[in-house]
């Protein structure tokens, strides 16, 4: 790794990009047609994510749109002290796995904090949700790169990025997180957060290839 980061890395002026997070949430109700949860991470009203269910030794993934999103106090988690979010989704459609119903033996009906649609069951089970996190590229090399985000990362997590540099078509691998530092004096909080790629299809290495070789000749 020390030899990586000794390598040539150039500056970006207009790299982006997004990556796929995926979070554990604690459920707080589910029926057909949504579901509540409380979640560290700040989802957009409006805005489309996925949900899996694992319950009853079955995993369902359901796509829904954020109906409601309120800030549900502070957590101190890990020596820090994390908002934590109470959230309403409303499924795009009914459960995806060929329209069964997870839910027909796991337990009576509970009462609700907020209403979504039809009766409301508690689940004895683990959820977690998929959301996109967008980011600015600063830094690239041939081997990885130093991005700006507003989400913390974990060092060590690996997750599938697709990255925008220059005049090419999006490049797609899965990423190392290296490190993770808050950057002082700036508000809303924003991390800089470095990552060695990983798993990069040959057509994608090529794309960076040419990416690389064009900054290097910049004066």
């Amino acid at each position: 790794m020390d030899e990586r980061r000794r390598e040539a890395r150039f500056d970006v002026e207009t790299g982006h990009g997004t990556m796929l997070s995926t979070t554990p949430v604690d459920i707080i109700n589910v029926s057909l047609g949504g579901i509540a949860f409380r979640t560290e991470t700040r989802l957009q009203i409006g805005e489309e994510y996925t949900v899996t269910l694992d319950v009853a030794g079955k995993s369902v993934a359901m796509s829904g749109v954020v109906s409601w999103s309120v800030l549900g106090g502070l957590e101190s988690r890990g020596g820090e002290t994390v908002p934590v979010y109470s959230v309403g989704m409303k499924f795009r459609r009914a459960f995806t796995e060929g329209g069964e119903n997870p839910l027909a033996s796991a337990g009576d009906p509970v009462a609700v904090e907020q209403r979504l649609a039809g009766v409301r069951f508690h689940l004895d089970g683990q959820a977690s949700i998929a959301h996109p996190l967008r980011y600015k590229v600063r830094l690239i090399s041939m081997h990885g790169m130093l991005i700006e985000i507003d989400h913390p990362m974990k060092v060590d997590e690996v997750l599938p990025l697709e990255i925008s540099l220059e005049d090419e078509a999006p490049i797609h691998c899965r990423g190392r997180v290296a490190s993770c530092h808050e950057r002082l004096q700036h508000y809303p909080k924003h991390y800089d957060v470095g990552f060695e790629f990983k798993q990069m299809p040959d057509e994608d290495n090529a794309r960076l290839t040419r990416v690389v070789k064009a900054l290097a000749r910049r004066p």
